[in-house]
């Protein structure tokens, strides 16, 4: 049987290093390519970039990893008999916005596979445009991640290891992510 320990130390480490990953891959990488003034320059910055951009989805398969990690060693922490409902309900809410996280990621592979050196105006449009439609989903799945962090915020404060601070800071986010991505 697993320790508490064990599980705790595994969400804190899959957490820094996603951190991390989703710092370079939205933070830096997402971000330098759509640097551009119009949809045309979108897709000739992936073209040009397309090594970084494979980085980019690379980072983005790691993050979805690191997540489904996370939600099983927090099901592994939570799983006590009186909130294993609520348990379930919090594990559930991450792997599905997991999942909604794939999809959207399933858009950059989409637009990797059109980049290239002779592209056309019309396949730049294409590839800007599925950019966008990892940002739009990405975006809905993190009003399912708000819910989980609601779900985890009450989870914490009913806990009998959870810290009231931890879980009144994870409402906060979790309503934050619901209303600002909602």
């Amino acid at each position: 049987m697993t320790k508490p320990r064990t599980f705790a130390i595994t969400i804190g480490v899959s957490l820094l290093l996603m951190t991390v990953a989703a710092g370079v891959a939205f933070g830096y990488i997402h971000s330098l390519l759509i640097d551009a003034p119009n949809s045309i320059g979108i897709g000739a910055n992936v073209a040009a970039n397309k090594d970084l951009f494979l980085n980019e989805i690379l980072l983005w398969l790691f993050i979805a990893l690191l997540d489904f990690i996370i939600s099983f060693a927090m099901y592994g922490y939570f799983n006590n008999g009186e909130l294993k409902g609520l348990n379930r309900i919090m594990t559930g809410l991450r792997v599905v916005y997991t999942f909604i996280l794939i999809w959207a990621i399933s858009s950059l592979g989409s637009a990797y596979s059109l980049a290239g050196p002779d592209m056309t105006d019309e396949v730049a449009v294409s590839i800007a445009s599925m950019l966008q439609s990892f940002d739009i989903k990405w975006n809905t799945g993190l009003i399912l991640f708000g819910f989980h962090l609601v779900a985890l915020g009450i989870l914490t404060w009913k806990h009998r290891r959870g810290s009231k601070l931890w879980a009144v800071l994870l409402l906060i986010a979790g309503a934050g992510y619901v209303l600002v991505d909602g």
